[in-house]
């Protein structure tokens, strides 16, 4: 019988989107895979049906997006135990952000069986830095070699269906790394999320902020949309989404690059 893999992702700009696209891709010629986002109607139920359950999720600030912890917060207690290979991508430094998942997990019968970090443009990184430091936050050159060993380690998995727990181990830096880039920055960049509007001489009214949140934060209006920032996980998608670059959250950024859905198609032709 062919074995069954569900590939569950949550994305912001594109990079963990894009990873999932291609494993989805490369997965089917041998396995029966399905694909899905995050959402709030999502069927827990249907993760017991699976052989190998991937997770798929960006780093944000050292920590897995809000929207990833609300998902697995929200799992049943599993009766038969769930595999899970957990994948993120981050932009300057992926924390211990699997092992915050991991153990979440764990209290829901679920158990990570493997893991990959893998780089990806900094969402943030791209719209704040100046154009030479913005070489640091391209996609890693070696993306390609990583998701060749993630498919090769999952066939792995599906071969030798074992129950072994890989967690990686901690990061003792992490917090030494926190407060470093707090002090470089002098600001948490999480807050410039209360500073995100629309410029209106820009502004189209096309509302695909509106359409394309997933956390509900902005809200249609009569010439242009407006912003509740209570429940931004700052992902930044309304802003690389936008496409007249109406939308930002300081004017040093207004003619900055973005990562649309353009910028990642032609990387995963490039990359993959």
């Amino acid at each position: 019988m062919q074995k069954k893999i569900l590939i569950i992702y949550h994305s912001g700009s594109g990079s963990t989107r894009t990873i999932s696209e291609v494993l989805r891709d490369r997965l089917s010629n041998n396995y029966k895979v399905d694909m899905t986002k995050i959402c709030p109607d999502f069927d827990y139920d249907e993760l017991s049906y699976y052989d190998l359950v991937l997770l798929g999720y960006p780093t944000y600030y050292f920590k897995p997006s809000v929207s990833t912890l609300e998902f697995v917060d929200k799992l049943p207690i599993f009766k038969n135990m769930i595999r899970v290979f957990a994948f993120t991508t981050y932009g300057l430094y992926s924390g211990n952000s699997i092992r915050t998942l991991a153990s979440m997990l764990l209290e829901k019968n679920a158990i990570i069986v493997g893991h990959a970090q893998i780089r990806g443009p900094a969402s943030d990184g791209v719209l704040l830095l100046p154009s030479f430091f913005r070489l640091f936050f391209r996609y890693e050159r070696k993306a390609k070699i990583k998701v060749d060993r993630i498919i090769g380690e999952i066939r792995g998995l599906l071969k030798n269906p074992g129950k072994i727990s890989k967690i990686p181990l901690p990061r003792w830096y992490s917090s030494v790394t926190r407060l470093f880039s707090k002090q470089i920055h002098g600001i948490d960049y999480s807050s410039y999320k209360n500073n995100l509007k629309a410029l209106e001489d820009r502004c189209t009214n096309c509302n695909i902020c509106v359409d394309n949140c997933i956390r509900n934060c902005w809200t249609e209006g009569k010439d242009f949309p407006s912003i509740n920032t209570s429940n931004c996980e700052f992902c930044l998608k309304c802003v690389h989404n936008c496409p007249t670059r109406a939308i930002i959250f300081t004017d040093k950024m207004k003619d900055s690059p973005r990562l649309n859905k353009s910028f990642y198609k032609k990387l995963k032709q490039k990359t993959f």
